[in-house]
């Protein structure tokens, strides 16, 4: 018979030592927090600093965006889209950066959008950090 123990399982009370997959050694550690940790301390020493690490700029969202994206919320813009996007935005980009670049995009192409839909693949990701062999 398997048993199977969460994370929260204090080690005491297991039959095996969790031992995690050697992959897990390769992993890197967040680095844009330790930038904003440097920023912030060149902030103090006056030093004037524009916020772009963590992707949270040191600015307010523009009135008319926030008019916007309440309106969308108002009129049911509430659920997921598409996990490639939505094909009127995908449409947009590609004819900007054509016009913009002088490069052939089409909405097709799949390098127009990289991005996934929300936490899917985070189980996965998980699920791997555990799994030897």
């Amino acid at each position: 018979m398997r048993r199977f123990y969460t994370l929260m399982t204090p080690v005491s009370e297991t039959t095996h030592p969790l031992k995690l997959a050697g992959r897990m050694s390769r992993l890197g550690t967040e680095t844009a927090f330790e930038v904003l940790v440097k920023a912030r301390a060149l902030e103090a020493q006056g030093k004037s600093v524009i916020h772009l690490e963590i992707g949270e700029p040191d600015f307010d969202t523009p009135a008319n965006i926030v008019d916007s994206a309440v309106g969308a919320l108002r009129q049911g813009w509430t659920h997921y889209g598409p996990s490639p996007g939505l094909p009127q935005l995908r449409q947009a980009i590609a004819e900007h950066i054509s016009r913009s670049r002088g490069v052939t995009v089409t909405p097709d192409d799949d390098q127009l959008c990289g991005c996934q839909a929300g936490a899917d693949p985070a189980p996965r990701r998980d699920g791997l950090s555990l799994r030897r062999g």
